[in-house]
């Protein structure tokens, strides 16, 4: 009897391991929370929200979705080139995610609105397009970035440039 009374509480030991193995996770992401600035919403109304957003980089780690929708060319499958679709988790997505406006005026930079919740970033006379897509959820939040230029962004593709 206390053969299969072992047997049992080890099994039921077995049993529990993957539950404790889930645990983690929630720490995991408290940890992760932690790395991503305290930030208050910089603007009920979405046009004074992006244009702190396209400045601050700590407002953008803290107003970009956890997992962002990255849409890009697929330029390894050429001649026929395909859209593909990546979800980054924040740790992975490097910021700031869209040009802040140093960068904007060195490289000439436009941007463009297209909807709404939606800003467009050009630069005239080169193939560069990036359309930028915000949610709100309590305060407005970068949800997808979709590089809708012709060659991808690939610098050798670009023509005089």
């Amino acid at each position: 009897m206390k053969r299969v009374w072992t047997l049992f509480v080890v099994s039921v030991l077995f049993l529990a391991h993957p539950v404790a193995a889930v645990g983690p996770a929630p720490q995991a992401h408290q940890m992760h929370a932690a790395a991503v600035p305290s930030v208050s919403c910089p603007g009920e109304d979405f046009s004074s929200f992006f244009k702190k957003f396209s400045d601050d980089e700590n407002i953008q780690r803290a107003f970009t979705q956890s997992l962002l929708r990255i849409k890009e060319l697929d330029l390894s499958a050429a001649p026929e080139v395909k859209k593909v679709v990546k979800h980054l988790r924040h740790d992975q997505i490097q910021f700031p995610v869209f040009p802040l406006r140093a960068e904007r005026e060195k490289k000439s930079l436009e941007i463009i609105s297209r909807n709404l919740n939606e800003r467009i970033l050009i630069q005239p006379g080169k193939d560069y397009l990036m359309a930028y897509k915000f949610v709100k959820n309590g305060c407005w939040y970068l949800s997808s970035i979709d590089n809708q230029s012709f060659t991808g962004g690939h610098p050798t593709l670009h023509m005089g440039g």
